[in-house]
Protein backbone atom coordinates (compact mmCIF):
# COMPACT_ATOMS: atom_id res chain seq x y z
CA UNK A 1 0.00 0.00 0.00
CA UNK A 2 1.55 3.51 -1.34
CA UNK A 3 0.15 6.32 1.01
CA UNK A 4 0.80 9.80 -0.25
CA UNK A 5 2.54 12.48 2.06
CA UNK A 6 4.52 15.76 1.70
CA UNK A 7 7.52 13.94 2.06
CA UNK A 8 7.33 11.58 -0.17
CA UNK A 9 4.78 8.20 -1.02
CA UNK A 10 5.33 6.04 2.15
CA UNK A 11 5.09 1.89 1.69
CA UNK A 12 3.49 0.02 3.68
CA UNK A 13 2.39 -3.91 3.07
CA UNK A 14 -1.13 -3.98 4.08
CA UNK A 15 -1.26 -6.02 7.05
CA UNK A 16 1.33 -3.00 8.85
CA UNK A 17 -0.66 -0.90 7.67
CA UNK A 18 -4.15 -2.14 8.82
CA UNK A 19 -2.50 -2.76 12.37
CA UNK A 20 -0.28 0.77 12.46
CA UNK A 21 -3.02 2.95 10.86
CA UNK A 22 -6.61 1.43 10.89
CA UNK A 23 -7.21 -0.33 14.13
CA UNK A 24 -5.86 2.66 16.09
CA UNK A 25 -8.24 4.73 14.22
CA UNK A 26 -11.44 2.32 14.81
CA UNK A 27 -10.70 1.99 18.03
CA UNK A 28 -9.98 6.13 18.70
CA UNK A 29 -13.87 6.92 16.83
CA UNK A 30 -15.67 3.79 18.75
CA UNK A 31 -14.56 5.36 22.07
CA UNK A 32 -15.45 8.75 21.06
CA UNK A 33 -18.88 7.90 19.92
CA UNK A 34 -19.03 5.72 23.26
CA UNK A 35 -17.86 8.86 25.14
CA UNK A 36 -20.45 11.34 23.28
CA UNK A 37 -23.08 9.17 23.94
CA UNK A 38 -22.25 8.66 27.62
CA UNK A 39 -22.56 12.45 27.45
CA UNK A 40 -25.40 12.67 26.13
CA UNK A 41 -27.42 10.72 28.55
CA UNK A 42 -27.62 7.53 26.93
CA UNK A 43 -27.79 4.72 29.36
CA UNK A 44 -24.84 2.19 27.85
CA UNK A 45 -22.45 0.86 30.23
CA UNK A 46 -19.17 -0.98 29.70
CA UNK A 47 -20.88 -4.56 27.90
CA UNK A 48 -22.12 -2.16 25.12
CA UNK A 49 -19.19 -0.74 24.69
CA UNK A 50 -17.04 -4.28 24.65
CA UNK A 51 -19.69 -6.83 23.67
CA UNK A 52 -20.93 -9.95 25.10
CA UNK A 53 -17.92 -11.77 27.00
CA UNK A 54 -17.20 -15.52 26.47
CA UNK A 55 -18.75 -18.12 28.26
CA UNK A 56 -16.80 -19.81 30.83
CA UNK A 57 -16.24 -23.29 32.30
CA UNK A 58 -17.49 -24.44 35.50
CA UNK A 59 -14.94 -25.03 38.26
CA UNK A 60 -14.22 -28.92 36.81
CA UNK A 61 -13.91 -27.91 33.50
CA UNK A 62 -16.45 -30.24 32.37
CA UNK A 63 -19.20 -27.97 31.00
CA UNK A 64 -19.70 -24.24 30.28
CA UNK A 65 -21.66 -22.30 32.30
Amino acid sequence: MILPSPKGDRHFPVPDCALNLGLPNVLFHTAMAYALLRMAGVDIGKRDFLGPLPPRRADDGSTWV
